[in-house]
């Protein structure tokens, strides 16, 4: 974890649990450091320049986080850990995944 990124306790959990009930979404800032969101996005980009499917006009890679290390991490980054095993359960895992 950076100096610029947070862990959350939890009553920062609970309340984030709580926005993602009412909202069926929620924005969780200065988890990723802005250098690694730029990482991701780079990657992304990449990814999706490799499946850009032209005759269709859209992206369709099929397995994203096995298509790199780094979107696989994000699924078992302990940043987020609380977080996601409070919304999905702690039997995490992904089945089904694309840019």
């Amino acid at each position: 974890m950076s100096a610029q990124t947070q862990a959350f306790d939890g009553t920062a959990t609970a309340e984030i649990l709580a926005e993602l009930d009412r909202s069926g979404y929620v924005h969780i800032p200065s988890v990723l450091s802005p250098e690694e969101v730029a990482d991701l996005r780079a990657i992304v980009d990449q990814l999706a320049e490799e499946h850009y499917e032209p005759s269709q006009g859209f992206v369709h890679a099929l397995g994203a986080t096995y298509l790199h290390p780094a979107l696989m991490d994000l699924g078992v980054d302990t940043r987020l850990l609380a977080v996601l095993s409070g919304a999905l359960t702690p039997n995490i895992h992904i089945y089904h995944s694309h840019i």
